[in-house]
């Protein structure tokens, strides 16, 4: 348990520091701390959306504090059956689920989570859904990063309750998508679904084949918790 709770901080630093204004400035804050470790830089130097300039600095600064700078590897993973949209399932005999979940909302959202996991049978994923200010990146209300088994959903806290839901179940099929081995970011920060290369404008992910079966299985997600749980 503390070695778990270990990494769970330490993606929550990291995912701070990814969605911060400046990236650099966040690092350079949370190194003067001591907050900063080496599976931390690992992962910011193996993170798509930090430039090859920022991983530069980063390297250096962690240079400064002696702290490892080797990018981490994505592991082998074993490809379990493919989820589709029929995978949703209403049977009650499930094996006992590993997932470990840290909500860091002004909701209580975790019942929902766990509910969505079993629908899509995820069982062994460490998740943190963390809240953040405005839009993320300046576009989105709601991203799913990977760092091996564990998934940081950032939300913005713009968002009323409902939406929110339909965001967290938008994500954790994304995260069904990785479990499965479908969903794959290969070199270059591209994206493979299926063992197909996807395809992508610059502006937008909104057609990608992914977003499509997020969407479709999502919403039915969010549909029957809301049919069981919040109207009865």
């Amino acid at each position: 348990m503390k070695i778990l709770n270990e990494k769970l901080n330490e993606a929550i630093l990291t995912h701070q520091i990814l969605l911060s204004e400046s990236i650099i400035d966040d690092f350079k804050l949370k190194l003067k701390k001591g907050l900063v470790t080496a599976a931390i830089v690992a992962s910011l130097l193996s993170s798509q959306n930090v430039s090859a300039g920022e991983k530069e600095q980063i390297k250096e600064l962690a240079k400064t504090e002696n702290i490892q700078t080797k990018p981490t590897e994505e592991p082998t993973k074993n490809v379990p059956v493919e989820i589709q949209s029929s995978n949703i399932s209403t049977s009650d005999t499930e094996t006992p689920s590993q997932n470990n979940i840290r909500n860091m909302t002004i909701y209580n959202l975790t019942g929902f989570v766990e509910s969505c996991l079993k629908e899509l049978k995820v069982d062994s994923a460490m998740i943190i859904i963390q809240a953040v200010d405005g839009l993320i990146y300046n576009k989105y209300e709601a991203v799913c990063q990977k760092n091996d088994n564990l998934y940081t959903i950032a939300i913005s806290n713009s968002m009323f309750y409902d939406a929110t839901l339909q965001a967290i179940a938008h994500e954790l099929v994304h995260i069904s998508q990785y479990t499965s081995g479908r969903l794959k970011i290969v070199s270059g920060g591209n994206i493979e679904f299926s063992s197909t290369a996807v395809k992508t404008s610059a502006d937008s992910h909104y057609n990608d084949v992914q977003e499509v079966e997020a969407r479709k299985i999502g919403e039915k997600l969010y549909q029957k918790f809301k049919k069981s749980y919040l109207y009865k």
